[in-house]
């Protein structure tokens, strides 16, 4: 360094109006905007029923593209696998009732990944306490948040995460009931 220059090195809480030093990408709040804006994740977030915006195009409902879903590994999976194991001609119904089976299981597996990423991050948005690594998996630290952090954090969670959990559960559930009957 030469004589006079000035090296200036950004300190992370100093950067944080909130005195966070978590690295952002590790942040609860973080975290889940990603999760908000990843494919399949933003389901859990899309309206309940089916809306039609004529200034736009349809705009599709959560159970719009799990049925979607469901259509796509019907046809792309389930019914091939179903038709090479039972004879079409002769027993139909049991190769459309395994695809169905087939492709139901494909869609509650899916369903069950959603939960479980929303609950992943809804848990860490409520904890007081955020595990986080500075450079790698052998440097963890753990920063409990201050009271402001706790309570934006948590009303995230009450209503962006719970509003998601309880959609997820309720479809856990419908398919379970059907997958029963």
């Amino acid at each position: 360094m030469a004589h006079g220059e000035v090296t200036i090195r950004e300190d992370p809480v100093a950067a944080d109006p909130l005195g966070c030093p978590v690295p952002r990408d590790q942040q609860p709040i973080q975290e889940l905007k990603q999760l908000q804006e990843m494919f399949l994740f933003d389901w859990a977030t899309m309206p309940e029923m089916f809306l039609f915006d004529w200034a736009t195009m349809p705009v599709p409902s959560f159970a719009g593209k799990l049925a979607a879903a469901w259509l796509g590994f019907f046809l792309l999976l389930g019914l091939p696998v179903s038709a090479v194991t039972f004879d079409l001609h002769k027993e139909l119904l049991q190769c459309l009732t395994a695809a169905s089976a087939g492709s139901s299981f494909i869609v509650t597996v899916l369903v069950w990944r959603l939960y479980l990423g929303w609950q992943h991050v809804g848990d860490r948005l409520i904890s007081a306490t955020v595990e986080y690594e500075e450079t790698g998996w052998y440097d963890g630290q753990v920063w409990v948040k201050t009271p402001q952090v706790l309570m934006r954090d948590r009303l995230m969670s009450n209503y962006t995460v719970k509003p998601a959990l309880a959609r997820l559960k309720r479809t856990l559930l419908g398919l379970g009931e059907a997958g029963c009957s």
